[in-house]
């Protein structure tokens, strides 16, 4: 008999499974600030003299102050990107600060939005090519075709049962070329992500960046 025909639903459950592996690569660098230091971090980011009225209004007259209390965002820079850094359900004194060069932080944060960015992106093209591979194939023997063990192992498992009951071997999908670049790309952020946190820990933050 052949083996599982793929629908919307099957397709959609590939994907899950697939998500929840890759996704928690992005878990596996811990943001350099704990929520402890944000209020201080915030006003390092103002010059002195705002900084020491902002405390002073915060501290005798916080009503007559603003604060970005939900999701506020900083930038920190390199010579070709600005990389924006939201703090989730933080308080800066304002969106959109720039964090300075000479800031004891500029390092720690920048080789983290550096590496952060590049884990992100690794996610996001290995789970786009999974996302064509699913697309192009119509049963689970051509994604069995195009993809290695290795990487099936992340099928859910009643769709792998179905293998063992092939009669024929599955035809390779037409419009999808072979491309063992790609698939050692996925294999990769798919054992990244086998180690690492289901969560992030510390501050949850969402990250972007824009070319200068």
């Amino acid at each position: 008999m052949p083996t599982l025909r793929l629908g919307d639903n099957e397709r959609a459950s590939i994907r899950r499974a697939f998500g929840r592996v890759a996704n928690r690569a992005c878990n596996n660098k811990p943001f350099p600030l704990v929520s402890e230091d944000i209020a201080e971090f915030g006003y390092s980011l103002l010059e002195p003299r705002i900084a020491k009225y902002y405390t002073f209004l915060r501290d005798e007259a916080a009503d007559l102050t603003n604060a970005a209390t939900w999701n506020p965002e900083f930038n920190v820079r390199d010579s070709e990107h600005v990389y924006e850094i939201t703090l989730h359900g933080c308080t800066l004194p304002k969106d959109g600060l720039l964090l300075p060069e000479d800031h004891a932080m500029h390092r720690p944060l920048l080789v983290w939005a550096q590496e952060q960015w590049d884990i992100e992106d690794r996610v996001g093209k290995a789970t786009g090519y999974l996302w064509t591979v699913v697309e192009q194939c119509c049963s689970m023997g051509q994604i069995h075709r195009v993809i290695p063990d290795d990487i099936m192992r992340f099928v859910p498992e009643y769709m792998q049962s179905t293998l063992q009951d092939a009669e024929r071997r599955s035809r390779w999908p037409s419009g999808l070329e072979n491309d063992p670049e790609q698939l050692d790309a996925l294999a990769n952020v798919l054992a990244l992500g086998s180690i690492s946190p289901e969560d992030r820990e510390g501050i949850q933050i969402s990250l972007n960046r824009h070319t200068i």
